[in-house]
């Protein structure tokens, strides 16, 4: 017998796992199994929830004429920013904060908007994986969103948080405050 082969059954005895000494034993080994599987399938749907928020601001971005002026990666990183830590975008994407700041800023009125709009559910096909269902298209009227980006945006470049009105009666300013005249 040749080394390789003693060395595969070796590996072959040791991987078979050991009988259960009693049938409650081989309960709890199959109710720890079906836990196991069960926490596994709910956290894959939490990271798909994730990266549906994550591709809906992007593709949301992207139709900004804005997005124009950054680079494709450090959108990215800047999506990944907001629903990660830097700490995840450091190593993903090898950026400093320095880099994506600017970034990062200009995406909170998408961040809220894409917030705001629950996920999509995605539908299961039995010839489809799990892995591949990234691939699945969804349909979301990201116009009538970035229509809605715009509205929270404008907003915020005055400086103001929500849609109040600043409005009221306009008085002239009071006579020392007003300008010299000149002759």
């Amino acid at each position: 017998m040749s080394r390789r082969s003693s060395r595969l059954q070796a590996k072959q005895q040791h991987a078979q796992p050991s009988q259960p000494d009693s049938p409650q034993e081989a309960q709890i080994i199959q109710a720890k199994k079906r836990k196991t599987a069960q926490d596994v399938k709910k956290g894959k749907e939490e990271i798909t929830k994730k990266h549906q928020y994550e591709i809906r601001l992007l593709d949301l971005c992207i139709l900004a004429i804005d997005s124009l002026e950054f680079q494709y990666r450090i959108l990215a990183a800047a999506a990944l920013c907001h629903f990660t830590s830097i700490e995840v975008v450091k190593k993903a994407s090898g950026l400093e904060w320095e880099d994506i700041s600017e970034c990062v800023d200009w995406m909170v009125p998408f961040v809220s908007v894409v917030k705001s709009i629950s996920p999509v559910k995605l539908k299961t096909f039995k010839k489809i994986a799990m892995e591949d269902r990234h691939n699945i298209q969804t349909h979301t009227n990201y116009l009538a969103l970035l229509s809605e980006v715009n509205y929270v945006s404008t907003f915020r470049k005055a400086g103001q948080l929500s849609p109040v009105c600043n409005g009221g009666i306009m008085t002239p300013p009071k006579s020392t405050e007003k300008p010299p005249i000149k002759p």
